[in-house]
């Protein structure tokens, strides 16, 4: 019995036995001849069939083609039928992976033009998977709306798709939206890798608009068809969470404080830390940038080099200085036992160092707190009888170029975050120049001596003293005193 799947192999093994390669077009024409054969002698040819013819115009190179003879696909008589959507699948993934927009576009309009036509998870994810990437946030959420109105569960893969475009666009609440809707509807797997690239989407759609003030360039910039697609298709993914109550919904109505976005980030976090997701150090150093408060990102992020103004502040490093939520201290923690972080705080009976220099900025600052937690609460418990050691911390040595980068929006180096944040909390600390003669990175060695330390951690205000009445100069790195090499054994 002959049936539209052996017609299929038949068309790609007759591809297989031709020379392809010197004459594209007659095999393409061949496969055409037979494919047109079994048509009229009655074998109802399925989307499996076309599929395979429309592939094989792909595999040729003959893109273009590919498309006509999808047209084509679209001109046959169906008997009743609707359209099989295998073709339109396949074509949406050659025009994904060739950056054709014009075709997905043609695509998604012959689809709309035929209402009965029931679009597969396949043509769904390549079609939002083409849009999303070629930065078309307007079109991706038009395919999601499609999808919706037509009864089709978006699948893991459309969602991967969705979520990047909330990610180039700044779209934190619409993220989280998704992530709800995809969690209740079973596209969330179990696959630790899918879990870490969702997370770090939403990550970066909400980091951007901390970054950049993204919400309110949008307002401005953002057309009226952007903002038409968005609110309806919030409203859209609204109806569809509706009838879970509540259950496995991240982020619930439209105008969301940040702290409500931020506990909507953690979980997801969390969930794909749950599925066996091992963050790297730099996905960490976005979760611990998002628990960062604004006092943060006013005083510190926007100026490397933060100098007083007026008084010395009343400075706690048990809630994190002002700088960080205790949340960012907890998942510094989590992360460490998890092994995301290399092995950088050791110490002697005469010093502690912290070894910086393969941490990234933020990362490096809750480091650094996490540590003066830690012996905040042991002066605390000796009621101001602890002696403390010297402070040694290794930094890497910025790049001649890094180093020139002082604008503002530079991106921002360790050296210059530890050490802002040293200023910043009141502790005097030196620089040592280290010998590079044996090669490597030999980093820079920034000491903070104990006496600086009891000051500091016991809010002595005369810690501030020399950065007012002697005119401190914060933004230089530089010291007069020197110290011997030879008094630290690294």
């Amino acid at each position: 019995v002959i049936n539209a799947h052996l017609c299929a192999q038949a068309m790609q093994a007759h591809a297989c036995l031709r020379t392809s390669g010197t004459d594209p077009e007659g095999t393409l024409g061949e496969a055409l001849r037979l494919f047109k054969e079994l048509d009229i002698e009655g074998v109802q040819i399925d989307g499996v069939a076309s599929a395979s013819l429309v592939s094989l115009a792909i595999d040729l190179g003959l893109h273009d083609r590919a498309l006509e003879i999808l047209g084509e696909v679209c001109e046959r008589p169906t008997g009743g039928e609707r359209l099989p959507p295998e073709p339109f699948a396949v074509a949406a993934d050659a025009c994904a992976k060739r950056g054709d927009m014009e075709g997905a576009k043609a695509i998604l309009e012959r689809i709309r033009e035929s209402e009965d036509f029931l679009p597969n998870n396949e043509l769904g994810s390549s079609l939002i998977n083409a849009f999303s990437k070629a930065g078309d946030l307007v079109t991706s959420f038009e395919v999601l709306e499609l999808l919706l109105d037509r009864g089709v569960v978006p699948n893991s893969y459309s969602f991967s798709g969705l979520l990047y475009a909330c990610a180039c666009h700044g779209l934190p609440v619409l993220a989280l939206k998704l992530y709800s809707l995809a969690k209740n509807t079973g596209a969330v797997t179990n696959d630790p890798a899918l879990a870490g690239v969702w997370c770090s989407a939403v990550l970066h759609a909400f980091l951007k608009t901390r970054r950049e003030k993204f919400l309110a360039s949008r307002e401005t910039e953002t057309d009226h068809d952007t903002g038409e697609i968005l609110g309806r298709i919030s409203t859209l993914v609204d109806e569809k969470l509706a009838p879970f109550k509540g259950r496995n919904q991240i982020v619930q109505g439209g105008d969301l404080s940040k702290e409500e976005i931020v506990g909507g980030i953690k979980m997801v976090y969390r969930d794909a830390v749950t599925k066996g997701y091992k963050p790297s150090v730099k996905v960490l150093d976005m979760m611990l940038e998002c628990m960062c408060t604004n006092f943060y990102l006013e005083r510190i992020q926007k100026v490397p080099e933060y100098s007083f103004q007026d008084n010395p502040p009343i400075i706690d490093v048990s809630d994190g200085a002002g700088l960080f939520s205790t949340t960012a201290f907890a998942l510094f923690e989590e992360a460490s036992d998890l092994g995301v972080l290399p092995p950088c705080v050791s110490q002697s009976d005469l010093e502690i160092k912290i070894d910086f220099r393969q941490l990234t900025p933020v990362v490096s600052e809750v480091c650094l707190l996490v540590l003066l937690r830690s012996l905040k609460r042991r002066w605390d418990s000796s009621q101001g009888n602890h002696d403390f050691k010297s402070l040694l911390l290794l930094l890497p040595r910025p790049t001649p170029t890094e180093a020139a980068e002082v604008t503002e929006g530079s991106v921002p180096l360790v050296d210059r975050k530890v050490k802002s944040l040293l200023r910043y909390i009141g502790m005097d600390y030196v620089n040592v120049e280290r010998d590079d003669s044996e090669g490597g990175d030999p980093g820079m060695l920034c000491i903070v001596r104990p006496k600086t330390i009891k000051k500091c951690l016991s809010n002595d205000a005369s810690r501030f003293e020399s950065s007012f009445s002697l005119g401190y100069d914060t933004t230089s790195y530089d010291t007069t005193q020197e110290i011997r090499m030879a008094d630290y054994n690294l």
